[in-house]
């Protein structure tokens, strides 16, 4: 006896009856499942009033992607979309994981600001980390390794105060960096041309909880692994629900960096993860009433022997 609630429907296009067989094939489900998961996920963007759909279908999504695509060992040349190293590794690379140098932050951005700290864009900062890292990749440059692309992500970056000078306050910054490689001459089956790179967007942990993602698009938003200081929210690079050719997954996007023998990088970097150690800084920086010259009032030793104390004190109870 045929099912009431059975449907059949004639598929103009063959391209889409292959499509559909095909995905029923990668998911072990059946052609019915695939299509009822289809017409679910259409349902969510045309129906204004969702009361008729089955009860917990909205979250369930159920996805048209092989599992084995989010394992932790899903790998990315030598190393995890969750930063493990796997096998062979790029030594030279290894060079960028962690860092620090001085910069000197010019007076006339605390003009007017009597607490130094809240002058400091972060913003800027990641700037200067890029800028500095750009440099540091020019000058050593790497020719003995060479994908097509680098995935260059700038995790917890701090900023801590050492002494005023002529031109300015002296900062030592320190980051945290991660570098993912990618090859482009890979074969069809590879899972790899699932990744969205051209799309890796930073978002809140309460951001994607709340409002989720494109699901026309992207069956998953994979979070990348393995940075410090991502606390709040990271770096999510998308899951295509077919794979894309092997030229288009380095596709070169505008505002890449080129280091001089060719390399290309792209930099992620979010000001979420810029730290600046507040209590090494001076208390105001002043400018004098010929406005040709700063006044930078210190802190002292006692200043910041007291305040420790008092947040011993706290810390324990007293």
């Amino acid at each position: 006896m045929v099912s009431k609630k059975r449907i059949t429907v004639n598929l103009s296009y063959p391209e889409l009856h292959q499509m559909i067989v095909n995905l029923a094939k990668r998911t072990g489900s059946s052609s019915s499942a695939v299509i009822q998961d289809m017409i679910l996920d259409a349902l969510k963007y045309r129906m204004e009033n969702d009361a008729l759909l089955p009860s917990g279908k909205l979250v369930a999504n159920k996805n048209l992607v092989p599992e084995k695509v989010f394992n932790a060992g899903f790998e990315i040349n030598n190393l995890t979309i969750d930063g493990r190293v796997r096998g062979a590794t790029d030594p030279f690379h290894h060079l960028f994981q962690r860092g620090e140098f001085i910069e000197t932050l010019p007076y006339i951005t605390f003009s007017g600001i009597p607490n130094p700290v809240k002058a400091i864009n972060s913003r800027d900062i990641l700037e200067r980390v890029i800028s500095y890292l750009q440099a540091r990749l020019h000058v050593l440059d790497n020719t003995g390794f060479k994908p097509e692309l680098f995935l260059f992500f700038i995790g917890k970056v701090t900023v801590r105060y050492k002494q005023y000078t002529a031109h300015g306050l002296e900062v030592k910054i320190g980051y945290s960096c991660k570098v993912i490689p990618v090859r482009s001459n890979r074969s069809n089956g590879d899972e790899a041309l699932l990744f969205d790179l051209n799309n890796i967007k930073y978002r809140t942990f309460h951001d994607m909880a709340k409002n989720g993602w494109n699901r026309k698009k992207h069956s998953h938003q994979l979070y990348i692994n393995g940075l410090e200081g991502m606390r709040g929210g990271g770096f999510f690079v998308g899951v295509l629900y077919e794979p894309q050719s092997p030229d288009e997954l380095a596709t070169p996007l505008e505002g890449e960096f080129i280091s001089s023998t060719g390399l290309r990088y792209r930099f992620f970097s979010h000001p979420s993860t810029v730290k600046i150690i507040k209590d090494h800084f001076p208390k105001s920086v002043t400018i004098d009433p010929n406005g040709t010259t700063y006044t930078v009032k210190e802190k002292t030793i006692q200043d910041l022997d007291t305040l420790n104390r008092a947040i011993r004190k706290q810390n324990a109870g007293w």
